[in-house]
């Protein structure tokens, strides 16, 4: 190995966790040795960092595509349940009546959802997202309807994983402030925003290291936000740029994810 190709190499690897050098390290160096070269070419270059942001992000190893599915619907679902919790203690807050406790309760459930879930506690999450959803509708002695479906939609998304395992990891937790941007007055209904194309740009960008961020919040503004969705395209007369902007961010997203997933599940 020539002096060159290993300061390329030892600067490069300190990108990765010391846990990941100390076991893969001298594996690494051995592919790059059999290939006889004198230094690190630009594609070796690029994919020595890659793989560094993936390890960093959590999203190194090989998953079947039913797995990378069935965490992606669970990371949905926590996002749908952060979306719902923090919205709901907002516009609680402004309340001029003040703060709804039973309201406050089903945030309280909706972020201990959140926890077992990323615990591994499947049902236990699903069954907290269920009772944050029945909860404002039945503590008061008689059954009323609640627009918070983003509750039931967590529920539904968690099940795959229940019963087939593939559980949030915890290095995924940094997406659940993906949906708490969608808060932003600004942001909603209007998917022309600046801070919009931005983020979901970001989104779709991130698929190169890790495909679930995309199919996750791709599953989320499919399901959580159909329904604002039709009402801000109903207001809008369907102005063809803004079908084409809520249809079509959702679909790149899930689009992209997936082929992505596809091609890691044949590694």
């Amino acid at each position: 190995m020539t002096a060159e190709l290993e300061r390329s190499y030892t600067r490069l690897l300190r990108l990765y966790p010391a846990g990941y050098r100390r076991e893969r390290g001298d594996e690494m160096l051995d592919v790059l040795l059999a290939s006889g070269a004198t230094r690190l070419s630009l594609r070796e270059r690029r994919a020595l960092i890659l793989g560094a942001l993936r390890c960093r992000a959590g999203a190194t190893g090989r998953r079947d595509l039913g797995t990378t599915w069935r965490q992606s619907a669970a990371l949905a679902a926590c996002m749908l349940m952060a979306f719902g919790a923090v919205s709901t203690v907002a516009r609680e807050i402004a309340w001029p009546a003040g703060p709804d406790w039973r309201e406050c309760v089903a945030a309280a459930l909706g972020l201990a959802g959140i926890l077992v879930a990323f615990r591994g506690w499947l049902p236990a999450a699903i069954g907290c997202a269920v009772a944050a959803y029945l909860f404002p509708m039945l503590s008061d002695g008689r059954l009323t309807y609640s627009w918070s479906v983003e509750w039931l939609l967590a529920a539904v998304l968690l099940i795959p994983a229940a019963v087939r395992g593939g559980r949030p990891p915890w290095r995924q937790a940094y997406l659940l402030v993906l949906p708490l941007a969608l808060l932003e007055p600004s942001l909603v209904p209007s998917p022309l925003q600046t801070g919009w194309i931005v983020l979901l740009a970001a989104v779709l960008a991130w698929t190169v290291l890790d495909e679930r961020a995309a199919l996750a919040f791709g599953l989320m503004l499919t399901l959580g936000l159909a329904d604002q969705g039709v009402a801000a395209l109903s207001g809008l007369g369907f102005e063809t740029t803004y079908v084409a902007m809520w249809v079509g961010w959702p679909g790149a997203m899930l689009v992209a994810g997936s082929v992505v997933a596809r091609r890691r599940a044949r590694i």
